[in-house]
């Protein structure tokens, strides 16, 4: 029985809640400035995407 109330105390007051950069909002502003800074041009993020479009390349 106190097996079973073990993950329900664990979620409460273990985990908790989610930081704010896990937000959506965040996430998008952080993928803009990455895009922006141009953080490795020549292979990884910033590769897949197409400044002259403004557009992820396919």
């Amino acid at each position: 029985a106190l097996t079973d109330l073990i993950p329900i105390w664990e979620k409460h007051y273990v985990v908790g809640y989610h930081p704010h950069t896990f937000e959506e909002e965040w996430v998008a502003k952080q993928t803009t400035r990455i895009l922006d800074v141009k953080v490795r041009l020549m292979q990884g993020f910033s590769a897949e995407w197409d400044n002259d479009k403004n557009q992820w390349k396919k």
